[in-house]
């Protein structure tokens, strides 16, 4: 119920039973998304100028639930099979609105919208859609990506390339070759132009997501990837430049990227047991202090630069449990890393360690 101080994140479908039901109509109503509503989800758009384009771009929506509060609207669909984790999306690098799953919870009629004291209603009442997340197109219309004061990084790193463009809606790991043209629809998402003179930057940002994929075991075809780029941006490239110019700036910037400290230390580590590491016991754990060892080794007076985002995005765990196995490795009984320079949010540079880390001697 919306506003109660209650806790509702745990409840079910069977939970809801005739009394509970009873007990929360003199209140507005949401309905908690994810998991636990077996994989009802919303996609909420803020401004109405949003629905019909985004509608259009997805004739599904013409066969399910549709619901209105102040402004926009919100679409509701039931996922079968694995889907994105809650995400804000951006249009021009503002929020326009959210895909909204687990954790997340939306009104429904005939709740009132604190704002405007109106009733929510229903612009379409049907059985909710069933479908799988790669049959949402957010393409052409909305740009996905992470808002400014979450980035933590110096641009200048070289070694810090996984935090300067962090896709919000997470493309999975493929151990096979991959030939699903949705998944580069996905993949290529977050690099898609959205006003004039970012193409190239794009590009270079999309090079770098592909191999850090690779590098994690994903066959990715740098073909198809290139042309899913080069079909969703058709609107923002130059008239004067042809397709296959973008295609050799995209190939040079893989080769660019691939000889970076941060690609190269992370191939390194899958292969490297790292002085000192042995006490160690979990195998990630161990990858991590091999990472740092090769960053170490390749920096000058052994000092190199790393942020909990890129740890974060390399072993596909949350930020704040990367800072917290970073954190671990510097602790005297573990003794791989030393702390040189404090990384700060209003400095924009990530910590600065070295890797001090020694076999036991005999």
């Amino acid at each position: 119920m919306k506003g109660d101080k209650r806790k509702w994140k745990h409840l079910t479908l069977d939970d809801m039973t005739p009394k509970y039901m009873a007990d929360i109509m003199d209140g507005n109503i949401g309905i908690a998304l994810g998991k636990v509503s077996n994989g009802l989800c919303a996609i909420d758009l803020d401004d109405d100028e949003l629905v019909a384009p985004f509608r259009a771009a997805n004739p599904w929506t013409d066969k399910t639930t549709i619901t209105k509060g102040a402004r926009g609207c919100q679409i509701w669909v039931r996922i079968k099979g694995e889907y994105s984790p809650s995400a804000a999306l951006k249009r021009n690098g503002k929020k326009c609105g959210e895909w909204r799953a687990d954790g997340c919870q939306s009104i429904i009629p005939p709740s009132i919208h604190p704002d405007t004291g109106n009733f929510y209603n229903f612009i379409a009442m049907l059985p909710v859609v069933e479908l799988s997340y790669n049959d949402i197109n957010f393409l052409p219309l909305l740009q996905i990506g992470t808002d400014k004061a979450q980035i933590d990084t110096d641009s200048t790193d070289t070694t810090e390339y996984l935090c300067n463009h962090k896709p919000s809606l997470s493309v999975p790991i493929c151990r096979e070759e991959i030939n699903d043209k949705l998944y580069y629809r996905d993949l290529v998402a977050p690099f898609v132009p959205t006003e004039k003179g970012a193409n190239h930057r794009l590009l270079f940002d999309l090079a770098r997501r592909i191999t850090h994929l690779r590098a994690r075991g994903s066959l990715v075809d740098e073909s198809q990837a290139f042309d899913a780029w080069h079909d969703a941006s058709r609107l923002w490239t130059r008239q004067n430049k042809t397709i296959d110019e973008y295609r050799v700036e995209f190939l040079e910037a893989l080769e660019c990227v691939a000889a970076d400290n941060l690609s190269m230390a992370w191939a390194g580590s899958a292969t490297t047991n790292s002085p000192g590491a042995a006490k160690l016991t979990d195998p990630n754990n161990r990858r991590l202090a091999a990472l740092c060892f090769h960053l170490s080794q390749r920096a000058k007076d052994g000092v190199f630069y790393l942020s909990c985002r890129s740890v974060a995005l390399l072993f596909e765990i949350h930020h704040t449990d990367a800072a917290k196995r970073l954190k671990m490795l510097t602790k005297p009984v573990i003794g791989l890393l030393e702390v040189v320079t404090v990384g700060t949010p209003t400095s924009g540079r990530a910590t600065r360690y070295r890797y001090i880390g020694q076999e036991p001697k005999p």
